[in-house]
Parts: C-alpha cells; sequence; structure tokens
C-alpha cells in the first residue's frame, strides 16, 4: 500500500472502549489483552477522551494512589475521517505525538487507527504483494546444490552482512554502526 491509501483500508474497527470511572489496572489490561494501543474512553455513549499506554504507564509512575482511567486520560479524542488519506494521518500522528487516532464518520467513532496499523501499510509495497502471491517454494526446503555456510550475520541497526558483530545495549551491531 502506499500513503495514498484511505484510513479506513487500513484502521481497525474494534476498539477498546472504557470509563473514566473504571480501575487504571483492569483498562491496561484489557488494551494489553485486545493487542490495542490504547483505549477510547466513553461516558455513556460519547466519546470524552483517549488513554494510551504511554499516558497509563506516565500515570503509574507518578504514583497515583488508586488510579482510575480519568487520571491517565487525555482529555481530547483526536479524530481523523475515515477517507483521509494514510500520509495525512501520519502527519496528524506526528504533529499530535500520540499513537493512535480515533476514526469518525460524523459523529460515531467507526475505528481507530494506531502507528502500528499506519507502518504496516506503508511497509507492505507491490513488489512483496507480487512476491507473497507468487512464492510457492517451500521455504523450508533446502538446497543439498548449495549447501555453504557462511559466518556473517545480519547487523540489526543497518542490516548489512558482517562478520565482527557485538553486542551493544542489546543489539547485535557491525564495526560501523558501534562507532556511531
Amino acid at each position: 500500500m502506499s500513503t495514498n491509501a484511505t484510513v479506513r483500508e487500513v484502521m481497525t474497527q474494534d476498539y477498546v472502549g472504557v470509563s473514566e470511572s473504571d480501575t487504571l489496572a483492569e483498562s491496561v489490561d484489557v488494551v494489553l489483552d485486545s493487542d490495542a494501543d490504547g483505549a477510547i474512553v466513553l461516558r455513556g455513549q460519547d466519546p470524552i477522551g483517549i488513554v494510551t499506554k504511554s499516558s497509563a504507564l506516565r500515570t503509574l509512575i507518578d504514583g497515583v494512589d488508586a488510579p482510575v482511567v480519568a487520571d491517565a486520560m487525555i482529555d481530547r479524542v483526536p479524530t481523523i475521517d475515515p477517507e483521509s488519506t494514510v500520509g495525512a494521518a501520519i502527519d496528524e500522528l506526528s504533529a499530535k505525538t500520540i499513537s493512535m487516532l480515533a476514526v469518525s464518520d460524523g459523529d460515531e467513532i467507526v475505528g481507530v487507527v494506531s502507528t502500528r496499523d499506519l507502518l504496516a501499510a506503508v511497509s507492505i509495497g507491490p513488489a512483496d504483494e507480487v512476491q507473497r502471491e507468487t512464492a510457492t517454494e517451500d521455504p523450508y526446503a533446502r538446497d543439498e546444490a548449495t549447501e555453504e555456510y557462511s559466518d556473517q550475520s545480519v547487523c540489526e541497526a543497518c542490516g548489512s552482512l558482517a562478520h565482527d558483530l557485538a553486542v551493544v545495549n542489546g543489539q547485535l551491531l557491525c564495526a560501523d554502526c558501534r562507532s556511531v
């Protein structure tokens, strides 16, 4: 896909909804169990804010006693139209430094779009789609004629093959990336 695809094409229709009086711990459990980036805070059927993983973590670190969703809630619901482009959604998320947007079709929230959704949408290019459609070989099949092994590995920062990788801050890095 490209940045010209619509938000409707990449959004997640099912979203986590919580109440401002719910405990933060229970709400975080629901968000994590749903593999979501956050939740829409609802008062009845009306969206009144969002709570993200980072806003919840910030509240917990601040040491609020018996925190509820209202303590971690961002008091606005950042929205985007479902017919907006993926590029526009990326710009909106970057400008607001948040990780998710509510997708609103008028007064109704029809889904959410997260940084993860947008990244997945733009990282799947035409070459990837063609390769996936035409791949018929067993990816685990071994070619006996080319049973030659290399002592190179892939640098986790730049992706190049290198003989001399070293662990730096939990990543295997080549000599060039270690010096940066």
